[in-house]
Formats: structure tokens, C-alpha cells, sequence
């Protein structure tokens, strides 16, 4: 006694009907391959440090107009 349960066809999204409006340009969806640019090593380490002495600057200048 076993029930097979059979996969009904999803109804919800409708039929599909092939439709364009000839008034209508469409851009093809091509695109322009980039390439892969790695960086250089230690760009990452050179970019902290700046934004630390950056942020230790900011400090003791709101440090001295007090």
C-alpha cells in the first residue's frame, strides 16, 4: 500500500509567452574581459600604516586644541 506522490507542474509562474516589442533596442549582453590584476606584495601593510599615522595625527591634533 504505497502512495506514489507525482510532481504537479508549477502553476504559479503562468504560461510563458515569447513576447518583444520591436520598439525596443536591446544592447547585446556582451562584455569587455578584464584582467586579473594582482598587487603587489605589501600594498596591503603600506595601506594600515598610512591609515594608522593618519588616525594618530587626527589624535594628538584634537589632543592640542584642547
Amino acid at each position: 500500500m504505497k502512495k506514489t506522490i507525482e510532481a504537479e507542474p508549477d502553476s504559479s509562474t503562468g504560461p510563458v509567452v515569447d513576447f518583444q516589442d520591436p520598439r525596443l533596442y536591446l544592447k547585446s549582453a556582451l562584455r569587455k574581459r578584464r584582467h586579473f590584476d594582482f598587487k603587489q606584495p605589501g600594498e596591503y601593510e603600506k595601506m594600515a600604516k598610512m591609515q594608522r599615522s593618519k588616525a594618530k595625527l587626527e589624535k594628538l591634533q584634537v589632543l592640542l586644541k584642547i
